[in-house]
């Protein structure tokens, strides 16, 4: 844990959980973008018939809904 900032102006990081990881977590940590998390959010729904009308409209909220949420709690 000593190799983490927690740090409010440091920049949010992201694990790819789904990856093939061994050993130290912060080895694997990368800098989260918004395009992270749209590949992810395209990936769940791909797994579910929602039809093409409800996907985009989940996809738009989802991905509004975090870059929202994202705020450093002191």
């Amino acid at each position: 844990m000593e190799r983490f900032d927690f740090n409010c102006a440091t920049q949010v990081q992201a694990i790819d959980i789904d990856g093939d990881i061994a050993g130290d977590a912060a080895d694997v940590i990368i800098e989260y973008n918004s395009q992270l998390n749209k590949n992810l959010i395209k990936s769940t729904l791909s797994s579910f018939s929602l039809g093409p009308e409800a996907s985009a409209n989940v996809f738009n909220h989802r991905t509004q809904y975090l870059e929202e949420a994202i705020q450093c709690l002191k």
